[in-house]
């Protein structure tokens, strides 16, 4: 078989490997869960990344359940609650830490900040925004899919926002100032941004401990993790 080939046929192999990364990773015990018995988070498209929404209450009982095996990250947890005690929902995201704080809409992203924060691992950060009302509502001009996970799934969620949170030295999240909208707030965050692990990947991997095969291939863009995602939605939440 000639070189070219050859290559040919292994990236082939590669990509499709990689857009099946994560479908095994289903789990019937986390995902999916009976309509009455689900703890339902939403996934919202901004246009260029995506944001998690999910009951506070359902956060704060996380933060309980996690607590006798994971006491940091129950604190984490009731902490970054504790910012907005009176929110019904909060929006998650992460994502790079210089264009999530300074660049609001794609257009004004300068290809300089976009390439540091594509090929070198940069810091990143957590936005965390208080909702008075349900996605539909809140986001209305959004694209929006909703998961039905059962109190362990979205345990292993919560979890991993929790672990995501860079804390000080007395365990509490570092906030690093007001959010983009809503009464929002930064915080420190990890891993670092990289190519291979972006904003979109960062809620797919989070997906994926709660039990849901969302792909790490797909989810490089939020049209890639939203498409993915409307094969296993249900309208009928939050």
């Amino acid at each position: 078989m000639p070189l070219r080939r050859l290559f040919l046929a292994a990236a082939g192999l590669a990509l499709v490997a990689l857009a099946l990364f994560g479908v095994a990773r289903q789990s019937p015990a986390l995902y999916p869960a009976a309509a009455d018995d689900a703890r339902w988070v939403a996934v919202v498209d901004h246009g260029w990344h995506a944001g998690l929404v999910v009951s506070a209450a359902d956060l704060r009982a996380a933060a309980v359940a996690i607590g006798r095996e994971d006491a940091a990250a129950a604190a984490t947890l009731r902490r970054l609650a504790a910012v907005h005690p009176t929110a019904t929902f909060l929006e998650i995201g992460w994502g790079e830490a210089a264009v999530y704080r300074q660049v609001r809409r794609l257009e004004d992203l300068e290809i300089s900040l976009a390439l540091r924060a594509l090929l070198l691992p940069t810091p990143s950060v957590l936005h965390v925004v208080p909702l008075a009302a349900p996605p539909a509502e809140s986001f209305r001009r959004a694209d929006r899919h909703y998961l039905a996970l059962s109190d362990d799934g979205f345990a292993a969620l919560a979890r991993g926002i929790a672990e995501t949170a860079e804390t000080d030295a007395d365990g509490r999240p570092q906030d690093l100032g007001p959010g983009l909208y809503g009464g929002g707030r930064f915080y420190a965050a990890e891993p670092r941004y990289s190519l291979l692990h972006t904003c979109n990947h960062w809620i797919a991997g989070l997906l994926r401990r709660a039990g849901v095969p969302a792909s790490w291939a797909t989810s490089a863009l939020s049209s890639g993790l939203m498409a993915e995602l409307a094969w296993r939605t249900d309208d009928r939440a939050l």
